[in-house]
């Protein structure tokens, strides 16, 4: 059966939408953070006018923000950073298409097993091979305490917590190149079971699925000044796979019982609270958000991601970006940058991000970093649904985080091979 694929158009007081505590940082932000860094890294390396203070750094990132192609930032009610894209670059997208309007370039001969593109590994430094000595790319598993979140008060103290806990396992990863974005690869795969043994004919009266994938999609063609921004092409295809934890379904068993009635307290962290406790607030928010964002662009736009680089100074990054490092932002734009598909025969569910649609100055960054410092790259990533009042709090990253070690272009696996059953396997 194939999936439901939710793509609106944003309706005209969408900007007026989110104010207060219910405004937080817009997907943007990472064209703020890493785009910059991007930006600065190129102007150095072609044109040899790296500022030698942090000074005239913050200068040169003032003025770039006021260029139409670019981004301006301001502060939003809850202290958090918000940047607003000012929507003069994106080409539109109907209702009608998506990102791969200029079709993925190969047919699928089979469902691959996924995560045979990646090595897992304990530490970062950890060997990559397979048994045939075949490198491949290398991540590994991170606690949710690793990210900074929203704590019960919140929306009183501006506080962030590490996260108490995670929703859902991290089970495999899959990286690999091709020649134009591909959407929804929960279709296209052999999607891993649950790790335990589902109660025998449950009647499931929940929305949140077994499976819950999230898949972006990153730029890596060089750009030209003279064309318009397209919306698709060659680049890497990063997907994350989430098993539901048992702890989450029971949750999820007990707040969508007939009768039940949320507790007042719940949310609330002591000592010898109960993890379930802790985290029911988030796991009730989380199936709002899974049961309602199919047909609410709105609430599909509370879906935040957080990425963290371990090692900036390293790859050559200023230190005074660094405060951006880890900073959420959102993806609000559904049908642009957010795309979401739903498999309910599969209990499967699927969150692409596709960054084809930033402008040039981003994708000149990327291909930067890709020719020399993606190898080096040491970087973390979760997400979480943002919390809004106390009923919400605290939130909770929905799985565990990844963090990709030193990936090197050079083995990276070809989207042409993965599909066709040729790929070197990192299983073997």
């Amino acid at each position: 059966m194939r999936a439901n694929q939710f793509v609106k158009s944003r309706s005209s007081h969408e900007a007026a939408r989110n104010n207060n505590h219910s405004s937080s940082s817009k997907d943007s932000s990472l064209l703020l953070f890493w785009s910059t860094a991007l930006v600065v890294s190129v102007h150095t390396a072609y044109f040899g006018r790296a500022q030698k203070q942090e000074e005239s750094e913050q200068k040169n990132l003032e003025n770039l923000a006021q260029t139409p192609s670019t981004i301006v930032s301001g502060q939003n009610g809850d202290g958090e950073r918000e940047v607003m894209d000012q929507g003069k670059y994106l080409p539109h997208v109907s209702s009608q298409g998506d990102c791969s309007t200029s079709g993925v370039p190969l047919k699928p001969k089979l469902k691959p097993v996924v995560g045979t593109t990646t090595m897992r590994v304990v530490q970062p430094s950890d060997r990559g091979t397979n048994s045939n000595g075949h490198p491949f790319a290398k991540w590994r598993v991170l606690p949710g305490s690793t990210f900074n979140v929203r704590s019960r008060s919140y929306l009183d103290s501006n506080e962030k917590i590490p996260s108490p806990s995670e929703l859902y396992h991290l089970v495999n990863v899959d990286i690999f190149e091709s020649k134009a974005r591909i959407p929804d690869i929960s279709g296209k795969v052999q999607l891993p079971d649950l790790a335990y043994k589902i109660i025998e004919n449950e009647k499931k009266t929940w929305y949140s699925p077994d499976i819950f994938v999230v898949s972006f999609a990153l730029p890596t063609e060089s750009p030209s000044i003279y064309k318009p921004s397209t919306t698709d092409g060659e680049g890497y295809t990063v997907t994350m796979y989430y098993a539901m934890k048992e702890d989450t379904r029971a949750t999820l068993r007990e707040i969508t019982a007939p009768g039940y009635v949320p507790s007042k307290n719940g949310g609330r962290i002591g000592a010898d609270t109960d993890i379930r406790t802790v985290t029911r607030s988030a796991v009730r928010l989380f199936e709002e958000w899974c049961s309602r964002s199919p047909s609410d662009d709105s609430f599909q736009a509370r879906f935040k991601v957080i990425i963290l680089g371990q090692n900036l100074k390293e790859i050559g990054i200023p230190h005074w970006i660094g405060k951006y490092n880890g900073k959420p932002f959102l993806i609000k734009r559904s049908g642009v940058t957010g795309f979401l598909y739903d498999h309910q025969d599969l209990s499967a569910m699927e969150f692409d991000i596709s960054f084809h649609c930033f402008p040039y100055l981003f994708k000149r960054g990327t291909v930067f970093l890709k020719n020399g410092y993606f190898k080096k790259l040491l970087a973390s990533f979760a997400f979480v649904i943002e919390g809004r009042n106390d009923e919400e709090l605290p939130e909770v990253v929905i799985g565990e985080g990844m963090q990709i070690c030193y990936p090197d272009p050079a083995i990276a696996i070809q989207a042409e091979d993965l599909f066709d059953g040729s790929n070197p396997s990192s299983l073997e």
